[in-house]
Formats: C-alpha cells, structure tokens, sequence
C-alpha cells in the first residue's frame, strides 16, 4: 500500500460480526453516553463509522509517520503543518496510553510506559512522546489480540537501547525536529533494532 486505504472486505466482516460492539453501543445509549443516539437508526450511524474506521489499511512507513505526528504535538514531521489538534493530540496519546493495548493495557502501561495501539491485522504503533515513533507488524497474535514479536521487540529495543529511544530530537524553533537530532535517533535506533530483529525473528 502505498497510502491509506478502507478495505470494504474488512468492513463487512466487522460490521456482520461485531456483535460485542453492537452490545456496547446499546448499552451506552441507555446510559446517555452517546450524544443524540436515541434510535436504532442513529447508533447504526455512530457504528457504521466505527466499523469503516476498523477497516482502514495503511503500510507501516505511514502509520510509523501518523505516530511521529502524535509525538510532534500534531504536526506533520515533513511539513510542520498542523493536522492534528493539541487538544486532541493529548487526548488520543492518552487513550492509546490507557486501553490501546486492548486487555493487556494495563500491563503494557507498566511494563513498557508508552502510548501505543494494537491492531488485529498484528501491527503496533509505540509513540515516544517529544522523540518519535515506530512501527511494527508482524500478524501472529497472542490471547490479547497484540502482535507477539511486536510486544516482545518493543520491550527489548527499549529495555537494551532506552537512552537514544528517549533522549529527545534537537529541535527547531516551533517544536518540528531537525535533520541532525533525526540522523542521529535513526543511526542509533537502527544499530540497536537489526541484531534484535533477527533475534526476534526465530
């Protein structure tokens, strides 16, 4: 894939399947937790949403780079155009923080500390706050529905190499990193990730 994309086949089985989630929103309806959901008709709307945003397929270089913009405060890394809000920057990092690992959340909170989010296509976005991102897919899956080599790696490239993932990027005036805190994150980041990645793969 060369961009993002909806894949209409993931669409209809999310939305022929997604039996939990249409318990879900029922049950928030009744407790007034969605705004103006009154009908069938409109939690049918809110769902529909929720199952095309399910569908979405992109590579990983443009999730690594969605994820990037999040630790940037919201601003493309490339351009330094602001598409995401502050406001809603600090909320999804911390939603992501809090329940992006699905049940294992809570764990990953104190076992790695990073805001990420899980797929069950096996692709994991870790976001390191004021340094960058990174992201990983490999599909076979744990009982949490989190990529296993992608859990694994993300504890060890941090665990052997957490000094260059967290010392922050230098930085130009308005917060976009430049060339040289980026050059030198990615020299150190990649020594540090090949001989796991091949550890990691066996």
């Amino acid at each position: 894939s060369s961009g993002i994309n909806a894949e209409y086949g993931v669409y209809l089985s999310e939305r022929e399947s997604g039996h939990r989630n249409y318990a879900i929103g029922h049950y928030l309806v009744n407790k007034g937790c969605i705004k103006s959901a009154g009908t069938t008709s409109s939690l049918s709307r809110v769902l529909e949403l929720y199952f095309q945003l399910c569908s979405i397929e992109g590579d990983v270089r443009g999730v690594s780079v969605m994820g990037a913009t999040l630790a940037n405060g919201g601003r493309n890394v490339f351009t330094g155009e602001r598409v995401i809000s502050e406001e809603s920057t600090r909320n999804m990092l911390s939603l992501m923080f809090s329940c992006g690992m699905y049940d294992y959340s809570g764990q990953w909170a104190f076992e790695v500390g990073l805001p990420a989010k899980s797929g069950v296509s096996g692709v994991i976005l870790a976001v390191l706050p004021n340094v960058g991102s990174f992201a990983m897919w490999s599909p076979p899956l744990d009982t949490y529905g989190n990529s296993v080599r992608g859990v694994r790696f993300t504890k060890e490239i941090l665990a052997s190499n957490r000094q260059a993932f967290l010392h922050p990027f230098t930085a130009k005036p308005g917060g976009i990193y430049g060339p040289c805190g980026v050059r030198s994150y990615h020299s150190s980041a990649v020594t540090a990730a090949l001989s796991l990645i091949r550890r990691v793969k066996k």
